[in-house]
């Protein structure tokens, strides 16, 4: 058939829209990660240090700069020339989904086996690309702080070996940065191990850390939090939990930086069978429509297709409602597997 036909061009046209993109974003962390370094190099050049030393101390530095420099200007152009592609495709895409669109009107067609295979191998795809974007995610969080913070020590480390018998004074200054470095990395790392699997879960349950959540964010200042529980307590599959815990801290991780909201409610509510939470704002608000369209730059969060994805796989449902200037409300329930109980 016609639509069968264009489907299985666009899935194609899609993965490799896909693999574009993850190009993309490797170009834009490989541009960051320039400018960062040549930063960090350019900050640490010593010219009072110069102009009073017969030696060119700082000779490799700027050999190192320059070819970053080099280096940076390449990534842009490849960059650039990814842009261009991706929004190629894009365009492509959108002439394919209307001419499905029409195809699909004007066709009446049955589910065959064939279709229903089809179906589910699509369906396996999406959860592959589910777990992709959570490993993005982890790469993205070590990449900016764990690598970025032993990138700099190991430019330290350079710079105490010159300066060990030149300038001792510096040198225990640098060793002292590096120092603060090294319980920063620590920090950083007890970081992305909570994000990837809370220990609170597990201790003292979603309820409580939910209330430690919304406690965290009363604190910043920016917005009033208040959390609700309604309903009998139950005990939730793990998966669940996390699952409910991932969209109440990307769906407040995205009030504070976009909504520019007041009070957030946060209600958790226990139903016979069901579990369901409810996040909502004062905010300004959004078109809801061209939000599901919209990819981050680096791939970053949860964000509101991998949010619909999640509570997709637990056979749940989720719901957003949004009027500009008026707010947002998020609304998802889960069902509880007893068998999980």
């Amino acid at each position: 058939m016609v639509a069968e036909y264009l489907e299985k061009i666009r899935q194609e046209m899609y993965e490799y829209k896909l693999c574009i993109e993850r190009e993309y974003k490797n170009k834009v962390l490989l541009l960051k990660e320039n400018e960062q370094f040549t930063a960090m190099l350019e900050d640490s050049l010593d010219k009072n240090y110069e102009s009073f030393s017969p030696r060119d101390v700082n000779h490799e530095s700027y050999e190192k700069i320059d070819k970053l420099k080099k280096e940076r200007a390449e990534i842009k152009q490849e960059k650039e020339e990814l842009e261009e592609k991706i929004l190629n495709i894009n365009n492509h895409l959108e002439e394919l989904d209307s001419v499905l669109q029409y195809t699909n009107k004007n066709e009446k067609v049955m589910l065959s086996v064939d279709e229903i295979s089809n179906a589910e191998e699509i369906f396996r795809k999406k959860i592959l690309e589910t777990q992709e974007m959570e490993r993005q995610r982890i790469a993205r969080e070590l990449h900016d702080s764990i690598v970025q913070s032993l990138t700099s020590i190991i430019h330290k480390v350079e710079l105490c070996t010159k300066l060990m018998d030149m300038d001792t004074v510096r040198c225990k200054l640098e060793l002292q940065t590096m120092s603060k470095t090294v319980k920063k990395i620590i920090e950083d790392m007890r970081q992305v191990i909570y994000n990837l699997r809370p220990m609170s879960l597990d201790d003292i349950g979603l309820e409580v850390t939910l209330e430690r959540e919304a406690a965290k964010w009363k604190n910043t200042g920016k917005v009033l939090v208040d959390y609700q529980i309604e309903g009998e307590k139950k005990k939730i599959p793990p998966l669940v939990s996390l699952t409910i815990l991932r969209i109440v801290q990307e769906a407040c991780n995205n009030i504070l930086k976009h909504a520019q909201a007041e009070h957030i409610d946060i209600i958790l509510t226990y139903k016979e069978n069901s579990i369901k939470v409810q996040i909502v704002d004062d905010g300004c608000g959004f078109d809801v429509e061209s939000m599901n369209q919209l990819h981050r730059e680096d791939g970053s969060g949860f964000g509101l297709s991998m949010m619909r994805e999640r509570v997709y796989l637990l056979s749940g449902n989720l719901s957003i409602e949004s009027v500009i200037g008026k707010g947002t409300t998020i609304s998802v329930e889960i069902p509880i597997d007893k068998e999980e109980k």
